[in-house]
């Protein structure tokens, strides 16, 4: 356990001092400012959270994740993480954790500017009910989003870099938008959020395509490591 908290530290110390997480944060601001001009609070929180679903969420953590794990070859620091008296499991592991909980701190912060701004210049139509709700549903769509961007990790470890990972993440958003409100949205990883904000369910299909996503995700990068190792 000393061990993976260790681990876990120093991720999330590196995130803590990257530009990433300034680069997501500034891109959920600028879409913040230019849907103040809102009429109503639902419409303005609804348009955010929905946008959140699909270009913060897909593209933002894509590019948070190609970064925490392409970054080891840019930097040449894979080989030293291997040579480390950890496993590979475990530094793995510890990754995945520092992105959710820096993806979640983002997403709070932003919400929290969402919430101030639309106070500050008086858009109508505000209530505490109405904040709860979309709370739940942003809390909701980060938990899905983290899961979608999973295999952006095995890419950045496979292809030994963080620009081929991040471009996997623009498709990704761009094949979203594109046919994420069709028929074959529901089989399209990277539109089930904005699926799912938009009917506050997902079918079963839909599910099991999501879990099978996180878990090639995770489980693949951690095989990959492993194997790399063993080379």
């Amino acid at each position: 356990m000393k061990t993976f908290m260790r681990s876990l530290s120093v991720e999330n110390y590196k995130l803590k001092k990257s530009g990433i997480l300034w680069l997501v944060a500034a891109l959920f601001l600028f879409l913040t400012i230019i849907n103040l001009n809102a009429d109503s609070w639902k419409v303005y929180i609804g348009t955010l959270t929905f946008q959140y679903s699909t270009i913060i969420g897909s593209m933002g953590f894509g590019m948070i994740t190609a970064w925490v794990f392409g970054r080891e070859y840019t930097d040449r620091t894979f080989k030293d993480l291997l040579a480390l008296p950890i496993s590979r499991s475990t530094l793995i592991i510890s990754k995945f954790i520092a992105i959710s909980i820096w993806c979640l701190i983002i997403t709070a912060l932003s919400f929290t500017c969402v919430v101030l701004l639309g106070l500050l210049v008086h858009i109508p139509g505000f209530s505490i009910a109405l904040m709860i709700d979309y709370v739940r549903q942003v809390l909701i769509l980060s938990l899905l989003n983290l899961m979608v961007a999973t295999p952006v990790a095995l890419i950045a470890s496979i292809f030994r870099g963080y620009m081929l990972p991040s471009g996997y993440a623009f498709v990704s958003l761009i094949i979203a938008v594109l046919f994420g409100g069709g028929k074959i949205g529901m089989f399209i990883p990277s539109a089930l959020p904005s699926l799912y904000y938009a009917k506050e369910s997902l079918p079963l299909i839909s599910s099991l395509i999501l879990c099978l996503t996180t878990l090639l995700g995770t489980f693949g990068t951690i095989w990959w490591w492993t194997k790399t190792d063993q080379r």
